[in-house]
């Protein structure tokens, strides 16, 4: 609880700064969505993927850092889902589903060449993420007690990112990022699921 009452006001002190930074840089993404893990049937680079699209708002904060407001969206085609147990132990359920993501996430990025417009930057990023899974069913594998299954449920964590990215002109660029939620009670109680995903997105400021 400590932990997030200081981030929370990290993140405020980071906003003050950005507010004072002048006119942001406003832009959007493209992005191709690898899921892997739990979301990707406890498989990695399986094939399973999810196309997507978004808009970020960008702060200049001089000396090469920025800080980066960002909304996503991506819808993932039909795949199995594992859930696991509440501590993570042991898939319990499967899921046959087609997954909806969603992202409001503040990315601070460095920028070596020092303008935000241009050249290779990092982040790190913190959010909030939403998922929902419609059209599920239960597929064989899980080693639960037999539940009536929700064909539609949704649920939200915070979500973790890390990422690089290159401005290889002043309006367009691409970025890589991994991001992670883990949830907590997934369709039904007493469950668990992680969400590492690489997104790779073609990026464009206005």
């Amino acid at each position: 609880m400590r932990f997030r009452a200081a981030l929370a006001f990290g993140v405020l002190a980071l906003l003050g700064g950005a507010l004072k930074a002048g006119a942001p840089i406003l832009g959007g993404q493209l992005s191709l969505v690898l899921p892997q893990g739990d979301l990707n049937g406890g498989k990695w680079a399986h094939g399973r993927y999810g196309l997507g699209g978004g808009l970020h708002c960008t702060f200049d904060l001089d000396g090469g850092h920025a800080l980066n407001l960002r909304g996503d969206i991506a819808d993932i085609n039909e795949g199995q889902v594992n859930i696991l147990a509440y501590d993570g132990s042991t898939m319990v359920y499967a899921e046959r589903a087609k997954v909806r993501t969603q992202a409001l996430a503040l990315d601070y990025c460095f920028f070596p060449s020092s303008s935000p417009a241009e050249g290779p930057y990092f982040l790190l990023g913190l959010g909030r993420e939403w998922i929902r899974s419609r059209d599920a069913v239960l597929v064989p594998g899980g080693v639960g007690p037999a539940v009536d299954w929700p064909a539609e449920h949704s649920n939200s964590t915070l979500q973790y990112a890390l990422g690089v990215g290159w401005k290889f002109r002043p309006h367009l660029g691409w970025e890589t990022r991994f991001t992670q939620g883990n949830y907590k009670n997934v369709a039904v109680p007493w469950t668990a699921m992680k969400t590492p995903t690489l997104t790779v997105a073609l990026t464009m400021d206005y």
